[in-house]
């Protein structure tokens, strides 16, 4: 809505003051209110001009020739150890409907169609919006049209079965570990 009002909230160890101040040199906020480890602030809609200045502050990334990552996703300028480990570890040829969870910007979905000449489905599950959609972005085209599903898998259940399932789960919530 054109003159809208925009609030934001986050936690100071995400780096919520950095963006404040970003934002305040594009859009000047109304104002900023710290609270306990946090901060929130609200501004009127920036317009067009803004948004884009953000973007271009924070550009793309090239993962390995050919995968689209932003910073903000997990693993974002590089393939992480586990998702490496696990590829190896699965057999060639994945066949019949497979799903990855936690797909983060799609790596071990893309090297599954790629290597899975036998699949009939393939779909991805990710919670954070940006990463599912790099996600859509990196998975080349295939003998399968994948399908993409924003969900939270901690908290919404999935009711189709599956061949096989990937998955390199983050083992933490947020940005802290919390081994289970």
């Amino acid at each position: 809505v054109p003159g809208g009002l925009v609030v934001v909230a986050g936690g100071k160890d995400d780096g919520i003051d950095s963006l404040r101040k970003r934002i305040d040199a594009l859009a000047p906020l109304d104002a900023h209110l710290p609270k306990h480890h946090g901060v929130a602030f609200w501004f009127r809609q920036g317009g067009l001009n803004a948004a884009r200045a953000l973007r271009a502050a924070n550009p793309d990334l090239v993962v390995e020739g050919h995968f689209r990552t932003a910073p903000g996703m997990f693993s974002f300028d590089r393939v992480d150890a586990g998702s490496k480990l696990l590829l190896d570890s699965l057999p060639q040829g994945l066949a019949g409907n497979v799903a990855d969870f936690c797909a983060g910007w799609g790596y071990l979905a893309a090297q599954v169609a790629d290597r899975s000449t036998g699949l009939s489905g393939l779909d991805l599950y990710e919670a954070d919006f940006e990463a599912l959609e790099a996600a859509k972005v990196n998975l080349r085209p295939a003998a399968v049209e994948p399908r993409f599903f924003w969900t939270d898998l901690l908290t919404e259940t999935v009711e189709r079965r599956y061949d096989a399932i990937v998955m390199n789960p983050p083992f933490h919530s947020g940005r802290a570990a919390e081994p289970g």
